[in-house]
């Protein structure tokens, strides 16, 4: 599905492989392939192997093998998810396709995500806290596990060395 205000043809939030990239005018200019295309989709969903992942990162790599799939099929997309967290902050992100995040040379870039933040609810602890929960979340970060609670005691702490006014003292003289 093309995002309202963007045309078929627009490649400006697109993360391909560069094979599949050389090959766009060619895809956009002919029709969809849409002979089998419900098994293609499926069987591309289905193809990880990665029962284990985190659900954000599962959700990403799994999407991301079906949008190479759907253009394969001339059928350029973009698939992103939300996860609402308990705190009511929204963690999105994009898939990933597998072939371009090989070609990547940003770090973190399977882990790219975005949060949605509700701070008019929140006092300030409560806030850091549940911006906390939402990056490690975002970075897939198990929860209830010991690597969630070294990272959230580092991050509570980085905030608050980050936000604790220092006083200001006068010059050794």
């Amino acid at each position: 599905m093309v995002p309202s205000g963007l045309q078929k043809t627009d490649k400006r939030y697109v993360w391909l492989d560069k094979a599949r990239l050389t090959r766009w005018n060619q895809v956009v200019a002919e029709p969809p392939q849409t002979d089998g295309l419900r098994e293609r989709l499926t069987e591309a969903a289905a193809d990880g192997g990665e029962d284990d992942l985190h659900d954000f990162a599962w959700f990403r790599h799994t999407a991301g093998r079906v949008r190479e799939a759907a253009f394969d099929a001339g059928i350029p997309m973009d698939i992103s998810g939300t996860a609402m967290r308990p705190s009511g902050f929204r963690v999105s992100c994009t898939a990933v396709p597998p072939a371009a995040l090989r070609e990547s040379t940003r770090p973190g870039a399977d882990r790219c995500y975005g949060i949605d933040l509700y701070c008019h609810h929140h006092n300030s602890a409560e806030f850091a806290a549940h911006v906390i929960d939402a990056v490690l979340y975002g970075n897939s970060i198990h929860g209830n596990t010991d690597e969630h609670a070294r990272l959230g005691r580092a991050l509570r702490a980085a905030a608050i060395a980050r936000f604790t006014p220092v006083p200001t003292a006068s010059p050794a003289g």
